[in-house]
């Protein structure tokens, strides 16, 4: 008997909490439907303009050429007017940390530049930007406030990133 008492009270509860989540759902789809609740209107469909770029087009949306867009930023860069901030062209670079100018060495670069992210521990929150500093087969990451963090250093290369220790001092 409390068996089948107590598997009645189980089956009502299921099928309330059932009843409960259909009956959300259902709200929730009315309320963000078109002419909802919350009078949602759907986003009209864009109608095609004059100057759409095929697919397979040699133009970038502005009038240029592949090429002659290649060339505009190649003399952008040439002036200095594009700087990159990450990759193997900044090796040799300075960057910024906690105020301090660091001069990487000619075979160090910035693998990485993280402008933010998200913590998980409220107790620790590394300030960005981050920067993913690469040495030979080397790695490390510094946050704004110079703290070294994430440092994997390969066989050999034990002092690869001894210079940003002794400038962050």
């Amino acid at each position: 008997m409390r068996f089948t008492y107590s598997r009645r009270i189980n089956t009502r509860i299921l099928a309330l909490s059932g009843l409960v989540i259909l009956i959300a759902g259902v709200m929730a789809a009315m309320a963000f439907s078109p002419g909802g609740a919350l009078g949602v209107e759907p986003l009209p469909t864009p109608a095609p303009t004059e100057g759409v770029i095929e697919p397979g087009s040699n133009h970038d949306g502005l009038g240029y050429t592949r090429e002659e867009a290649d060339q505009i930023l190649q003399e952008a860069r040439e002036q200095g007017h594009v700087v990159r901030t990450s990759g193997p062209e900044t090796a040799g670079s300075t960057i910024e940390v906690t105020g301090v100018p660091i001069q990487l060495p000619e075979d160090a670069y910035v693998a990485h530049r993280i402008a933010g992210g998200t913590c998980i521990d409220p107790d620790y929150c590394p300030k960005a930007p981050f920067y993913v500093i690469a040495r030979g087969s080397s790695s490390i990451v510094a946050d704004l406030d110079g703290e070294l963090m994430f440092e994997e250093l390969a066989e050999g290369e034990e002092d690869a990133f001894d210079f940003l220790r002794e400038a962050l001092q």
